[in-house]
């Protein structure tokens, strides 16, 4: 089930007050919405879905927000597809490996596009990078 096309529709950023203290930074993706797209593609086995999604990154106390929206389109056998879009029509979900698989999608172009926006309106980034810590800050290395 290969994702053949993203695209953001929306994209809102905001800062807000000054940070004094610490800053929390609550994330959340949800999927909006499930359909067939009748995108032709490769052959007449094979359907597309549009999956529309929201990504939100909210810093508080109230420091400011990051909102995606947008969609993606999974390229899917049609057998499956359908399985894909009755369990959406019944329950208003996704089956597991389908709902993994756009969730994983859209937090990775999300947040690689928020840390690009974060920068931008100067807010921290959405996710904690990755940082070295010396631990005997007394040796000084020559090389």
């Amino acid at each position: 089930m290969p994702i053949v096309g993203f695209n953001f529709t929306k994209i809102t950023a905001e800062k807000g007050e000054i940070a004094k203290g610490d800053i929390n930074i609550n994330a959340n993706v949800a999927i909006k919405d499930a359909k067939d797209t009748k995108i032709k593609m490769a052959d007449n086995k094979q359907k597309t879905i549009k999956v529309d999604f929201h990504y939100s990154a909210k810093y508080e106390p109230k420091v400011g927000n990051i909102d995606f929206e947008g969609n993606l389109i999974i390229l899917e056998e049609g057998k499956k597809a359908n399985e894909i879009l009755a369990s959406w029509k019944k329950n208003k979900k996704l089956p597991e490996d389908c709902a993994a698989m756009v969730m994983n999608s859209v937090l990775t172009k999300s947040i690689i596009e928020g840390i690009v926006i974060s920068r931008d309106i100067g807010l921290p980034p959405p996710i904690q990078l990755p940082s070295i810590s010396q631990k005997n800050k007394d040796k000084s290395y020559v090389g």
